[in-house]
């Protein structure tokens, strides 16, 4: 059985590294693609921002879908779609059409919300006591697609002559559809859903008493802060550098650092809270955005560009992996579709206002004001988060309850 846990864990981590392939190339060339197919510099990002907008509207649908038919069941569901998502942003590009390229984003939502949960799937692998790690392990199959996809891309875009996006979207057609592989390979089935939590025996709570627990309100609130901010920035990012005169080939290799500087940290941040706690490690996260933002508004050469995102890529790690960590305490077994379900929605919600929003900010008012804006974001994350370790982290729990106060 503890094999079996193990290999989940692994072939969820093979996973990831299809889905990160797929953010990848809608996070680099969405917007850069986008742009190509519109005269309205504002509807850029667009495409990007109607992707994470599916995407958040059916996490909380996927993961209930997910408790009636089984992880597998759900995962493969969404990796289909993800499929047809990037055929028809292919196809859009080849005809010129910015609205089927829009419809063709918006089908890999449910692809990208399926693959949140792979984070949870090796969670419920592995028991308590081990979370961190499990998801840095999850995570870090992240950085095989980062490593990979600068010169899988470079190849990719010069495949059809005249389309120069064209081989881009099929190369993530390809990385979608490789997930199919690990997927189908899952071991075990999700437990049932029952009135009665299988491990105490105590009836599972209505969804508003989990969800106004402290460590609840925190964990979301950082997981929301972390993606926002990510966001924010890095869809900025390759339409500010094409203002700043730099190729697409420099914004690529922005990016993949900034990729790897999000999952690479995975190889201690688990580990980090299994042993001192979540709170410590959210808390550096908190740290990493706050000298990424200072950078991005020191200047505008390469160097401030890598720096800014490499610091970005550690903040969303350290802040990401912390709030799944402390989500995970927060509920029992029988409530974890609903808990982990409107996590996800909030979290992919704010994630879509922000991608959205970064767009209008840098059109309208330029690059320091995207990192101006991200600042309030961070300072009341960061609010958030003191309010908890100051009043509720160290509160003697009532008996029975789950995880911190």
């Amino acid at each position: 059985m503890a094999q079996s846990r193990n290999s989940n864990v692994l072939l969820l981590a093979a996973a990831q590294a299809g889905l990160l392939g797929s953010t990848m190339t809608i996070v680099s060339f969405g917007g850069l693609a986008g742009k190509s197919l519109t005269i309205t510099p504002e509807l850029a990002t667009l495409p990007v921002s109607l992707s994470i907008a599916t995407a958040a509207l059916v996490t909380a649908p996927m993961s209930m879908l997910m408790k009636r038919i089984g992880r597998r069941r759900g995962f493969m569901i969404g990796a289909l779609s993800g499929i047809l998502g990037m055929l028809i942003a292919m196809m859009a590009t080849f005809v010129g059409s910015f609205a089927l390229f829009c419809l063709g984003t918006m089908l890999l939502g449910p692809f990208h919300a399926s693959g949140q949960y792979y984070r949870f799937a090796a969670i419920e692998s592995v028991g308590s006591g081990h979370e961190g790690r499990a998801v840095s392990i999850v995570l870090l199959g992240s950085v095989v697609a980062a490593v990979a996809m600068p010169s899988l891309t470079q190849h990719a875009s010069s495949l059809f002559e005249g389309s120069f996006y064209a081989g881009i979207f099929l190369n993530g057609l390809i990385l979608v559809a490789l997930t199919l592989i690990p997927i189908s390979l899952l071991k075990g089935e999700d437990p049932a859903d029952t009135a009665l939590d299988d491990e105490t025996g105590v009836p599972a709570r209505p969804l508003k008493k989990i969800a106004l627990q402290p460590a609840y309100i925190t964990a979301v609130v950082n997981a929301m802060g972390a993606y926002a901010m990510m966001s924010f920035v890095m869809t900025a990012t390759p339409l500010a550098m094409e203002i700043c005169g730099f190729d697409t080939v420099t914004s690529t290799e922005v990016i993949r650092n900034h990729v790897l500087a999000m999952f690479l940290p995975g190889l201690v941040s688990g580990k980090l809270i299994d042993r001192f706690g979540a709170l410590p490690v959210i808390f550096t996260g908190h740290i990493s955005f706050a000298a990424a933002f200072m950078v991005a508004l020191s200047g505008i050469s390469t160097m401030h560009f890598s720096v800014s995102l490499i610091l970005l890529g550690i903040g969303w790690n350290f802040g990401y992996v912390g709030a799944t960590s402390m989500l995970a305490k927060t509920y029992t077994t029988s409530e974890s579709s609903k808990a982990q379900g409107l996590n996800e929605f909030l979290v992919f919600g704010f994630y879509a206002l922000s991608s959205a929003a970064s767009g209008l900010v840098l059109a309208w008012w330029g690059w320091q004001m995207v990192n101006f804006a991200v600042i309030i974001i961070l300072g009341v994350t960061i609010a958030v988060t003191f309010w908890y370790a100051m009043r509720h982290y160290n509160t003697p729990k009532p008996v029975g309850s789950i995880g911190p106060a």
